[in-house]
């Protein structure tokens, strides 16, 4: 059964449910009324899924051509892909970015402060001689 936007937004529950669009896309929705998009995919002989984001910031659309993309990237791959990793491999590497910068901009601050010191040095040991 392929969901409408207008079922989704009408769609309430007194216990988790979980309602298919078709080609591993679902949406997860609880008795609060948080719906959550997922996309389940087979890797290797596993069942695996991973989130694509709540609706309504993600609209049907949206999880339509994100579970669509996700599932042509794996069928065209000579090795198979799996997106969950393919996600935790980026996160991985942002944060290692973002310390490289932070250290890169803890260097530059340090040789600067280092720098000043030694200017200073020169103007004290300057004014000593003036005396």
């Amino acid at each position: 059964m392929a969901l409408s936007d207008v079922s989704i937004r009408k769609f309430k529950t007194e216990k988790r449910t979980f309602l298919s669009d078709g080609n591993g896309l679902y949406l997860e929705v609880t008795p609060t009324g948080s719906k959550r998009w997922w996309y389940r995919y087979m890797v290797n002989g596993k069942n695996r899924k991973i989130a694509i984001g709540y609706y309504p910031s993600i609209g049907l659309m949206d999880a339509r051509i994100q579970a669509i993309t996700m599932r042509t990237e794996q069928k065209n791959a000579d090795v198979p892909i799996d997106p969950l990793e393919e996600r935790e491999k980026e996160r991985l590497t942002k944060i290692a970015q973002a310390e490289a910068e932070a250290l890169q901009a803890k260097i530059i601050q340090q040789q600067q402060e280092a720098e000043k010191a030694q200017i200073n040095a020169r103007l004290t040991f300057q004014e000593l001689y003036d005396r």
